[in-house]
């Protein structure tokens, strides 16, 4: 019984919610926790609660997804580097080689980091795919980013 709840979960989120459009996806999430799984019964607590986690984070994930790729587009950066310069935080993959993705960027001037470095994120993969591994590394990436300061 548990598998089958799972393999619905996995493909709402996988084919519904990762279709919808950024701002909508977030608010759609909120409805559905808040007053579909009656979310609002939790009282003032579980309102904020609801609103931040519900919505307000994900709309934040959605809004430096947009930001990444709109930068890699601007820039012709892969994933990686654009996770880094946008956000200033260090994405290594980590693959069966331990090896580390190399990418070319026009880092101009307007380079967001500025040569700051930034907490180190690990993520399984190539990161060849720029849709949901931009918004998977992101969405890490911006807890990593909260819960970590710069190193010194």
């Amino acid at each position: 019984m548990g598998g089958k709840q799972a393999g619905v979960k996995r493909w709402l989120k996988e084919v519904v919610y990762a279709r919808l459009p950024g701002g909508f996806r977030a608010f759609a999430y909120f409805f559905y926790r808040y007053v579909l799984r009656l979310g609002f019964l939790d009282g003032r607590a579980g309102t904020a609660f609801h609103f931040l986690q519900g919505y307000w984070y994900r709309y934040l994930v959605d809004a430096k997804v947009s930001e990444v790729e709109q930068y890699m587009v601007d820039s012709g950066c892969k994933v990686q580097e654009a996770i880094e310069l946008v956000l200033g935080v260090r994405v290594d993959l980590v693959q069966m080689s331990a090896s580390r993705v190399e990418g070319t960027c026009n880092r101009g001037a307007g380079s967001p980091v500025a040569g700051q470095p930034g907490p180190t994120l690990a993520l399984p993969g190539n990161g060849a795919r720029v849709g949901a591994g931009v918004k998977n590394a992101v969405g890490v990436a911006t807890g990593a980013a909260q819960s970590s300061p710069h190193p010194q």
